[in-house]
């Protein structure tokens, strides 16, 4: 079950960098949602208690990741990027 819905999330992400990528100003607000709902279930996984070690260490790192995509998404370099692809 944790591998099938970590292989989708993945996907996903790849998916949003592809489209990044690309300019597309509405993957950046996708990649956002994805990043708050990354550091919610990580929220969720330290408060239930029951994170094995090794999880814990992967949601520690999928949080941090997703932290820093999303913030190098909204430096003002980024947004000049988008701003020049939509005016493609």
């Amino acid at each position: 079950f944790a591998i099938v819905f970590g292989l989708i999330g993945v996907g996903l992400w790849l998916w949003m960098a592809w489209a990044n990528g690309k300019g597309r100003k509405w993957a950046r607000v996708v990649a956002t949602v994805f990043g708050v709902i990354n550091v919610l279930s990580f929220l969720f996984v330290i408060t239930a208690g029951s994170a094995t070690t090794p999880s814990l260490i992967v949601s520690v790192l999928s949080v941090l990741v997703g932290v820093a995509a999303l913030f190098y998404l909204y430096r003002p370099d980024a947004s000049q990027f988008y701003s020049a692809a939509s005016s493609r």
